[in-house]
Parts: C-alpha cells; sequence; structure tokens
C-alpha cells in the first residue's frame, strides 16, 4: 500500500490578495507512485469567498510550522457565536488553510511540509 498524491496545476495571474476568496487551482489530479494521475473535480472554488466575506484579514508575519516560517494571512470571524480564524499561506503555497482555531481550540493544523522529494507520479505533460 502506498501514499495517493496531490497535484495542482495553479494560475500565478491571479492577484495575491483575490487567491483566498476566488481560489488560484485551475485544476488537480490524485494518484499514487507508479500510475497515471487521474483528474479530480475541484468543487466549487468560488464558494470559499463567501467564507471570508466580513472577515477581519491581518497579515501573519509568520507561522512556524515543520521548522518552516510560513506568511500569509489571518481570517477571523464569528458564526453562531463560535470565533473562527484561519490562518492561509502565501508565498508559494497555493493560498491554503494551515490551521484553524474555533474559540481557540485547534481543529485543523498543518501535518506536514515535504518539499525535498521528487514527483512520485507519472506525469506525461
Amino acid at each position: 500500500m502506498g501514499y495517493y498524491h496531490l497535484g495542482c496545476e495553479v494560475d500565478l495571474k491571479v492577484p495575491r490578495g483575490e487567491q483566498a476568496l476566488t481560489g488560484n487551482v485551475r485544476r488537480a489530479f490524485i494518484g499514487r507512485e507508479g500510475w497515471e494521475p487521474r483528474e479530480i473535480s475541484l468543487g466549487n472554488l468560488a464558494g470559499r469567498g463567501k467564507d471570508y466575506a466580513g472577515a477581519k484579514a491581518e497579515e501573519s508575519q509568520g507561522v512556524i510550522m515543520h521548522k518552516r516560517k510560513l506568511c500569509g494571512s489571518c481570517y477571523t470571524r464569528t458564526e453562531v457565536g463560535t470565533e473562527i480564524r484561519e490562518w492561509v499561506a502565501a508565498n508559494g503555497w497555493f493560498e491554503k488553510v494551515i490551521k484553524r482555531t474555533e474559540n481557540g481550540a485547534v481543529t485543523a493544523n498543518l501535518s506536514g511540509i515535504s518539499c525535498e522529494t521528487k514527483g512520485k507520479l507519472d506525469w506525461k505533460w
């Protein structure tokens, strides 16, 4: 058994300030080592915008996770009496949520970073 690997084709022309709201991933793929990647559905990328509408945005000067400093933005909003904070990484990390808290308790956290390996999927393009 092996791990599944995800690959993304991103649009680098989307302005940085809009990436967390509209997304910049054009296509996504999944595969396993030795398999040809298969394209998977992304869902409604524009739907994320409503999550951040009215949220207070602050620049994050860096969250240290897995021996790396990840900069970006922190969005704070309140839903049904629960304060939700989401840290969105920038600088080449594809504007993804790396940490989420609800009323101060961590509910999601980046589990690992690996940039030192070769690609594991059999890309044909």
